[in-house]
């Protein structure tokens, strides 16, 4: 009896009740409410780390300012080349999903995977991709093989890492 008469309306608690009960709703629903925030979270404040680089073979060129090797003029080299045999495997050194496998213009063959957060890597000059637009790849997946298509003076894998429209240097997101 005591319930039904605090749960009814009276002159003490005519606005009140409402309030009290969306509050108690509100609190109920808080807990999920922080899991939901933790884990959104997790994916955007987790750090972007490579698990190993894509090929094996020589540096052949670093990230940075240099001398164009086929024009011969300064130039900043946004991405970091490999040296190797042409048919060389490469592989995702980080997770994600391909954006592109295709012909670009002096990039040769390339392969771009979005690996979330803004952060994308491509893979160019390639000979073959084994994947498609829209393939989600996991570490160490294959996905092309070295090769010298585009502009290129010989076999190399170049790589490069970028957060939105800014390249960075892959040196830099290697697993220590």
């Amino acid at each position: 009896m005591r319930i039904t008469r605090i749960m009814q309306p009276g002159p003490s608690t005519g606005k009140t009740l409402p309030r009290v009960a969306a509050l108690a709703s509100a609190l109920m629903l808080l807990p999920l409410a922080g899991v939901q925030l933790a884990l959104a979270d997790e994916t955007s404040t987790a750090p972007f780390e490579l698990a190993f680089l894509p090929t094996e073979g020589r540096l052949t060129s670093s990230f940075g300012p240099r001398v164009h090797p086929i024009t011969r003029e300064a130039a900043f080299h946004r991405g970091m080349d490999i040296g190797a045999a042409t048919g060389t495997p490469v592989r995702a050194p980080a997770a994600g999903t391909v954006v592109s496998a295709e012909t670009q213009g002096a990039y040769g063959l390339m392969v771009t995977i979005d690996h979330g957060n803004g952060i994308r890597t491509r893979y160019a000059q390639l000979h073959t991709a084994n994947v498609s637009a829209g393939d989600r790849v996991s570490v160490g997946a294959s996905i092309g093989t070295v090769g010298a298509s585009g502009q290129a003076t010989g076999p190399h894998l170049h790589f490069e890492v970028w957060n939105g429209n800014e390249a960075l240097n892959p040196s830099d997101y290697l697993a220590r």
